[in-house]
């Protein structure tokens, strides 16, 4: 005798939703207690002077279903509360002491306080899904290896965080937008940041502070941007943004810079060490492409350096000039360092050229080749009026074995 399926169906069905309501049902029940024992017009209020935490009961379960959701991580909290950012309309829940780990149990980031904001569509249909997120004072650190990879952490996290190639980090943030849960995020923003860039083999190289940052995802695929303040140099100020694009799974960085010390831009990479010995501010940006292991493969870009002084050695008295301008491209492969336009302007020497220069790996040799052109000659008193040449070009000496042998 056959039995009607119809109630089991019913019943299914019944459970699936429930399912769906369930993490809606938490949120809300984090709201109605607060609101019959102020109402909304006194929680409204309190609101407006400080978050209002969330009973413990609630918050283990909330924080229970986030780290059941998580795929590549495990999520503790110390704390969960109800808050109106920034004297704003729409109320926002509050996680503070958010730690991020592994299923190793290595910690990836920690952050101080995390605000979300949830999408009210979805919300209503028992689903929530993140719309805006906000960070505040998190810390970045950039490290360059001995073996030129570019590995990023979060600071803050704990001894036993490791770093991560740039280019992996970026790809599991590009994984995790894709995923349906952050289909209505428009973006992360971060305030009071502070990035740091360190080179393991000559130590730290820029430290930015109370930097914005944001991170969003298009069409092409996902970027982070750090704009902020050089320590030390009031006028300086930089802006780093990091690109992740789906289709080819190749992630860039972009720096652009105003004001920064010679000396600075020289420590992040060997084949910008001839900047070096120079004193003076320098503005301008460069665009660089990341190979899979997180090496710089090739970058390019522009200088425009003020005035300032080449220091030549220590028993020499440093050489002044009123400028530099200079368009550059290097081939990583061949460590070959190109520059389309190159231009000095000095009391003693002016002149415009274009070359390459071949850089050792350690950026300590540069051999090159170069074509001068509109030289403006003045060594000292030897002339009346500055000398005029028409052209030159110089390159590295003839190998005299190589002439013997012929």
């Amino acid at each position: 005798m056959s039995e009607d399926p119809s109630p089991r169906a019913g019943a299914g069905a019944r459970r699936r939703v429930g399912g769906r309501w369930r993490l809606a049902a938490l949120l809300l029940l984090a709201v109605l207690p607060l609101l019959l024992a102020l109402g909304a017009g006194g929680l409204w209020w309190r609101l407006t002077q400080a978050p209002l935490s969330l009973p413990a009961g609630l918050q283990a379960r909330i924080e229970a279903h986030l780290d059941a959701a998580m795929q590549a991580n495990r999520i503790t909290m110390g704390d969960m509360a109800l808050a109106l950012p920034d004297g704003g309309r729409a109320p926002a829940i509050e996680f503070r002491d958010v730690v991020m780990l592994d299923h190793d149990g290595v910690e990836r980031a920690a952050f101080p306080a995390l605000q979300v904001r949830v999408a009210p569509g979805p919300l209503l249909r028992g689903q929530v899904r993140p719309r805006d997120i906000t960070v505040r004072g998190p810390g970045l650190h950039l490290t360059r290896g001995a073996d030129g990879r570019f590995d990023v952490d979060f600071m803050g996290a704990g001894r036993g965080a490791a770093e991560r190639p740039l280019t992996e980090t970026m790809a599991r943030l590009d994984t995790m937008f894709a995923a349906p849960a952050f289909a209505q995020l428009r973006a992360i923003s971060a305030t009071d940041v502070t990035l740091n860039m360190e080179d393991e083999t000559t130590g730290p190289v820029l430290r930015v502070q109370q930097a914005n940052a944001t991170l969003t995802r298009n069409a092409e695929g996902l970027e982070l941007s750090v704009t902020g303040r050089l320590q030390g140099l009031r006028d300086a100020t930089v802006a780093m943004e990091f690109s992740r694009r789906s289709g080819v799974g190749e992630t860039g960085i972009a720096l652009r810079f105003d004001n920064l010390g010679a000396r600075d831009l020289a420590a992040i990479d060997p084949a910008l060490a001839w900047l070096g010995p120079m004193r003076a501010p320098i503005s301008g940006g460069l665009m660089a492409r990341l190979a899979d292991d997180g090496t710089v493969s090739d970058f390019g870009g522009t200088l425009s350096i003020g005035a300032g002084e080449i220091g030549l050695g220590p028993e020499t008295d440093p050489v002044g000039f009123d400028g530099i301008e200079a368009v550059l491209t290097y081939d990583a492969q061949q460590r070959r360092l190109a520059f389309g336009q190159l231009s000095l302007a000095a009391q003693q020497l002016s002149f415009e050229a274009t070359g390459h220069a071949d850089v050792s790996a350690r950026g300590d040799t540069f051999v090159g080749q170069f074509r001068l052109t509109r030289i403006l000659a003045a060594p000292g008193d030897l002339y009346e009026e500055p000398l005029a040449l028409g052209g030159g070009g110089g390159g590295p000496a003839p190998d005299p074995s190589a002439r013997d042998a012929a």
